[in-house]
């Protein structure tokens, strides 16, 4: 049977291994992905154009939709209008300030999952994008998948495109598990 074209072959995935407690969602990102993971403490003190001052560049491109949240504001959905080395312009819909965390919004595929190490009562929640935008910015934030993690050995199927960038949650006590992760880094 012929795979999707829309999925990648399986030797085309990243792979992340997730091996420490993360009660904050966090993006999964597969070493060499280039994708947007940062913060800024620039403030947005009005609706309207903004140059934002971010910790890093990397990722940062003309056209990248950004996630904005945590911060003091309204979590939003962002599109970079202009870029210089050290700043980047959009148009906010809202007020900001505080530390605030940006991330790219990169669609993606999740393939299987690899129980490595069980751990104890461990629980892997999987988001498309933020939960913090859960409601705001259309399929962004909503879970995919509340996996409370078996026994050593155990491989959860899964053959799934993400709207935006994969996030995770990993509680109790943790084992090590390898996530099949490919970003589109075309998005």
């Amino acid at each position: 049977m012929a795979r999707s074209p829309k999925m990648a072959a399986y030797g085309e995935y990243g792979y992340v291994h997730l091996a420490a407690t993360q009660a904050t969602a966090a993006p999964v990102v597969p070493t060499g992905a280039t994708v947007v993971n940062t913060t800024t403490t620039t403030a947005v003190a009005s609706a309207g154009a903004a140059t934002i001052t971010p910790a890093s560049m990397v990722g940062i491109t003309l056209g990248r939709a950004l996630a904005i949240y945590r911060g003091t504001g309204t979590a939003e959905v962002v599109t970079v209008t202009g870029v210089t080395s050290t700043t980047f312009t959009a148009t906010f819909a809202n007020t900001h300030s505080g530390t605030n965390t940006l991330v790219s919004l990169l669609p993606g595929k999740l393939g299987n999952i690899v129980v490595n190490n069980a751990g104890t009562s461990m629980v892997l929640t999987l988001y498309d994008g933020p939960p913090a935008l859960a409601g705001i910015s259309g399929p962004v934030g909503q879970t995919i998948a509340v996996i409370a993690i078996a026994a050593a050995g155990t491989t959860y199927r899964f053959a799934l495109e993400t709207y935006s960038q994969l996030f995770y949650t990993l509680t109790g006590t943790v084992g090590d598990l390898t996530l099949h992760y490919q970003p589109d880094m075309q998005g």
